[in-house]
């Protein structure tokens, strides 16, 4: 699913574990990278699901939803892509 074709937001009900999206980074921190799935909320790759990479806010990525609790999604970096 690509985040620059869809006309609106996702919500977090309709999601699934496993799914996998294309993103954005919207902002990096000490702890890993927020990533803009077209969602109200970014969700978070935490650093040991980064695979060794280091991602930069505005970088286009693929991402697995790897967990959805409450508000908050859990990401899984799958490639950086270009």
């Amino acid at each position: 699913k690509d985040v620059a074709l869809r006309t609106k937001l996702i919500q977090l009900g309709e999601l699934k574990v496993g799914e996998v999206f294309k993103g954005v980074v919207s902002n990096t921190t000490t702890f890993g990278c927020f990533v803009n799935i077209g969602l109200q909320r970014d969700g978070l790759i935490h650093n040991s699901k980064m695979r060794g990479q280091t991602l930069a806010p505005n970088q286009a990525v693929t991402v697995r939803i790897e967990e959805i609790k409450g508000e908050k999604l859990g990401l899984r970096l799958i490639e950086i892509t270009t």
